[in-house]
């Protein structure tokens, strides 16, 4: 699932835990390509997340910038 921030800035994404492992493993890389590349049009990832509560199962979100804008109708 995908959910906008109101201002349509950010993006919150849900991942199961197989997306997660994968994104940790590419975060060196993806981190280093930043560094080295400031102009990159790669969205830019602000956290990942994981919430837990009470009989509820556990999600993992991954908050990052919205890199296309769409217009609020």
């Amino acid at each position: 699932f995908f959910f906008f921030s109101h201002d349509k800035k950010f993006i919150i994404k849900t991942m199961y835990s197989t997306e997660l492992k994968v994104f940790l493993e590419a975060l060196p890389k993806y981190f280093e390509h930043l560094k080295n590349n400031p102009n990159s049009l790669i969205a830019r990832i602000y956290g990942v997340f994981k919430v837990e509560m009470e009989d509820i199962e556990t999600v993992n979100l991954l908050l990052m910038a919205n890199t296309i804008r769409c217009n609020s109708s």
